[in-house]
């Protein structure tokens, strides 16, 4: 959001390395490396579509209650 373009970096090096390790697992018959990189590709990928929902659709801060704050 404020052109801080380290996070990316970061998931994208996730994606590529998990990606490789789930397809890698898939040829070699490796169920475990199956498994680690589909759940890594699974989190990033509900984290992004979180991030995404949150930001498009903002909402007002509510207390530990539920309740929204009316700042008086």
């Amino acid at each position: 959001a404020r052109r801080d373009f380290f996070p990316a970096k970061v998931a994208l090096g996730v994606l590529l390395d998990q990606g490789r390790r789930a397809v890698g697992g898939i040829i070699r018959r490796d169920a475990s490396a199956w498994r680690t990189g589909r759940a890594y590709l699974t989190g990033l990928g509900q984290g992004l579509a979180s991030w995404l929902y949150t930001s498009v659709s903002p909402r007002p801060a509510e207390d530990v209650h539920g309740e929204a704050k009316t700042g008086a």
